[in-house]
């Protein structure tokens, strides 16, 4: 498992970790804020350049929603914090991160009301 929060700079961590990330195929939870707020821009990345990597580890996007983030997505407000998935581990990760989700707005929804 592994956890960034870099206020905009987790893509160069990530990108640094990558023979690691390949070799193990942990989990990422990762900060995006940089993405929505333009800061890939700032630090000098393209969109290109964050799906490619994540397309050679090959890791799919999703935001903790558990909605697939894709490149269409790039400039499109969504929720900032992004979970990454090894490609062969996708089906079961996703069915268990929609399942967490709808269980924490359950509960929220009845402490509501």
């Amino acid at each position: 498992f592994i956890k960034t929060d870099a206020e905009g700079a987790d893509f160069f961590i990530l990108q640094g970790g990558a023979r690691l990330i390949k070799k193990n195929r942990p989990l990422i939870v990762f900060e995006g804020w940089g993405v929505k707020a333009g800061l890939a821009k700032l630090y000098g990345y393209t969109k290109e350049e964050f799906f490619g990597f994540f397309d050679e580890i090959d890791y799919v996007l999703y935001d903790t929603a558990g909605l697939r983030f894709n490149p269409g997505l790039w400039e499109v407000h969504t929720l900032n914090d992004f979970i990454a998935i090894p490609g062969e581990k996708k089906e079961e990760m996703v069915e268990s991160l929609r399942f967490s989700v709808m269980q924490i707005v359950s509960r929220k929804f009845q402490e509501a009301n």
